[in-house]
Formats: structure tokens, C-alpha cells, sequence
């Protein structure tokens, strides 16, 4: 099981450098920080979990952004 992982993961570099799994990354945690960013419950105000879970999210989407795919740092 490990060589096929292994094997798959291989098979996900791009030419660029930039693996598939830092855009897949990038996407997911693109889509959480959203939507836990824009959530409101019934009465019309934010989560407190949510913004704290949105922000850890968003954190992690620029850090990948910016130092994985861009190499800005």
C-alpha cells in the first residue's frame, strides 16, 4: 500500500514544482475559511467557533498560498 501511495503521490507533481496536493490544500481550506467566515445562526450573528475556525483556516490557506505555491517567503 505504501508503494501505491507513493507511486500516486509521484504521479500528482506538476512540471512547475507546485504539487497537486498544495492546490487541492489550498482549495479545501479555501472553502471552509468562507464559509465559516460568512455562517450566521438564526438570529442573524456570528459563531464565535466559527470565526475562530475560519480565521485558523484562512491562516493556513495564505500560509500555503504564499509560501508553497507563489514562494514568496
Amino acid at each position: 500500500m505504501l508503494f501505491l501511495s507513493a507511486g500516486v503521490y509521484l504521479f500528482l507533481t506538476i512540471d512547475m514544482g507546485v504539487n497537486v496536493i498544495d492546490w487541492i490544500f489550498l482549495f479545501v481550506t479555501g472553502v471552509i475559511a468562507y464559509h465559516a467566515l460568512t455562517h450566521r445562526n438564526e438570529d442573524g450573528e456570528n459563531d464565535t467557533g466559527h470565526q475562530l475556525f475560519g480565521a485558523i483556516a484562512l491562516l493556513f490557506f495564505s500560509r500555503v498560498l504564499f509560501v508553497d505555491i507563489l514562494k514568496l517567503f
